[in-house]
């Protein structure tokens, strides 16, 4: 592995896009599941649209943020969660809350 002085918009996309695979891989969850991944999964749609000169912590506030009111409607389907599918529906995903602190800490 190539060592790098800083990571460019499109490195964290495509390191982005790989954690979703590896981590549905590994974990058996899906996109639309209402976990971590949709969150992260919105955060490499929007490096990949986003401008070299844009703010990309901003950015990728905004995204997460995004995500977490798409799913807040909607029941877990996998993890703990899912054993409590109704009542799952308006509450956070709690990975999903810990990337956005992530992102809002950077």
């Amino acid at each position: 592995m190539k060592c790098e002085a800083a990571l460019t918009r499109t490195t964290i996309a495509g390191l982005m896009h790989e954690i979703v695979g590896v981590l549905s891989a590994r974990g058996g969850a899906s996109l639309g599941d209402k976990t971590v991944l949709d969150s992260i999964d919105a955060v490499d749609q929007m490096l990949n649209t986003a401008n070299d000169d844009d703010n990309l912590r901003d950015a990728a506030q905004r995204a997460a943020e995004h995500a977490l009111g798409l799913y807040r409607h909607k029941p877990n389907r996998i993890g703990r969660a899912r054993m409590f599918t109704e009542k799952s529906v308006c509450l956070d995903d709690p990975g999903m809350i810990a990337l956005l602190r992530m992102i809002e800490s950077v």
